[in-house]
């Protein structure tokens, strides 16, 4: 078992003795760095939904406070 912790591509490729297995595992780092890639995508787009209902919810409060003035104005004349 090696105690090495330099991941480079270069120190991977001279300490890996098994071609198919170092392919392998350069595979599998890139599918990790994808995963990573669209997690990060999806926190963005929650971000944008969130926003997205929070003015929508201001929106709302607004019209509902537009038409309760109006209302009382109404009530006025």
């Amino acid at each position: 078992m090696h105690n090495n912790t330099d991941y480079t591509k270069d120190n991977l490729i001279k300490q890996c003795k098994d071609g198919q297995k170092l392919k392998q595992l350069i595979k599998q780092a890139r599918e990790v760095k994808e995963l990573i890639y669209q997690t990060e995508e999806v926190k963005d787009g929650n971000q944008i939904v969130s926003k997205i209902i929070l003015d929508y919810i201001k929106n709302q409060e607004n019209d509902d406070l537009k038409a309760k003035l109006i209302n009382v104005c109404q009530e006025q004349e």
